[in-house]
């Protein structure tokens, strides 16, 4: 068993305490976890889940603008793209 786990999304994260709570691990004292988004679930789950804040309109934003180069220009190159997020922390790590 490792000793945390990254989920892509709090959705995720909040199925894993599950199946770990299932397991009779106990999170965080076995293994952590950390999820991604805040979704209001997060932190009301048995332990509160750590996870990350995204501004979820700035990324939207940002994803239609690409969106809209890809349609102005198809064989135009990926590229990296940061998004402001902050950590908030929790009893699951």
């Amino acid at each position: 068993m490792p000793d945390c786990f990254i989920a892509a999304n709090d959705t995720i994260a909040l199925s894993l305490l599950e199946a770990l709570r299932l397991l009779r691990k106990k999170v965080p004292d076995d293994v952590k976890v950390v999820g991604f988004d805040n979704v209001a679930e997060s932190k009301m789950s048995n332990p509160p889940l750590t996870t990350f804040n995204v501004d979820k309109m700035a990324m939207g934003k940002r994803l239609i603008t690409i969106l809209l180069e890809r349609i102005n220009d198809p064989m135009q190159r990926s590229r990296l793209i940061y998004i402001k997020s902050k950590s908030v922390i929790r009893s699951s790590t």
